[in-house]
């Protein structure tokens, strides 16, 4: 069967088609660099936007005299500026320990509940298998993110994942869209404009532990700057982001998406 059937029978979801979003980020900021410009555009065109933290944060420094306890209230509060900022609905801080000993499955049942709560059409998270990712927590959550949307799909498999609903949430155990962010396997591109570039670099600001300096600050504008251009190649826009998109169809069984 040709690929170009099979990518006009199953389509790639377009990302600002959906209606409530949760955006997953690993700590505190990540969601912001990696999909602030998505969040912005949705929030902007009257989408719900919800943010998961997966981490504390604790351990984002290379100060080793702050404490873990007091870097994570630190970045709590950067978070809740952040997402103030971006007018996201609600925040959901998951407080496993950054960088520390945990493991996907235990935040996969966190997230499925978050899921069942909120009822998102799209969830975005990092891109588990981009081959240069070293960060386990990254790889974790979004492994985590991947088992979450199946266990949010069948109610026996939350009660098998320990998950608690009630009869209330049944209409929620659905299919969702998945975009991974920090991607080498892009096949949506969003392009941004002025306004959704503006809100994201606001948002990042917030961040200011993870920029004690300056000039800090610009080198993750310069980077954000130069994907945009890559990712846009000559095409106007103010700015791009890049994501992989798995519909509900592609994510079992599907080895064909990763030709469209």
């Amino acid at each position: 069967m040709s690929i170009d059937i099979l990518k006009m029978s199953v389509p790639i979801p377009k990302l600002m088609n959906h209606q409530t979003v949760l955006f997953v980020g690993p700590h505190p900021d990540d969601i912001e660099i990696g999909a602030g410009g998505l969040a912005a555009k949705l929030a902007l065109s009257g989408k719900r936007v919800y943010f998961c933290i997966v981490t504390d944060g604790g351990s984002g420094t290379l100060d080793p005299d702050i404490s873990i306890e007091r870097l994570a209230e630190i970045r709590s509060q950067e978070t809740m500026k952040s997402a103030s900022v971006m007018k996201v609905k609600e925040i959901f801080q998951l407080g496993f320990p950054d960088g520390g000993i945990f493991t996907s499955d235990e935040v996969a049942s966190k997230i499925a509940r978050v899921l069942l709560e909120v009822n998102p059409d799209l969830v975005i998270c990092p891109d588990p298998f981009m081959p240069s990712e070293t960060h386990p927590d990254h790889i974790k959550t979004g492994l985590a993110v991947n088992r979450a949307v199946v266990i949010a799909n069948y109610p026996n498999m939350a009660k098998q994942n320990h998950v608690i609903f009630d009869k209330t949430q049944l209409s929620h155990f659905r299919g969702r869209t998945i975009g991974y962010y920090y991607t080498h396997r892009v096949n949506e591109m969003i392009h941004l404009g002025e306004d959704d570039l503006k809100l994201k670099m606001d948002a990042i600001e917030c961040h200011q532990s993870q920029f004690p300096k300056t000039e800090d600050f610009q080198l993750i504008l310069g980077y954000l700057d130069l994907r945009s251009k890559w990712l846009l190649a000559g095409e106007l826009s103010a700015g791009a982001e890049g994501y992989f998109v798995l519909g509900s169809t592609h994510q079992h069984c599907f080895p064909e998406i990763n030709f469209y």
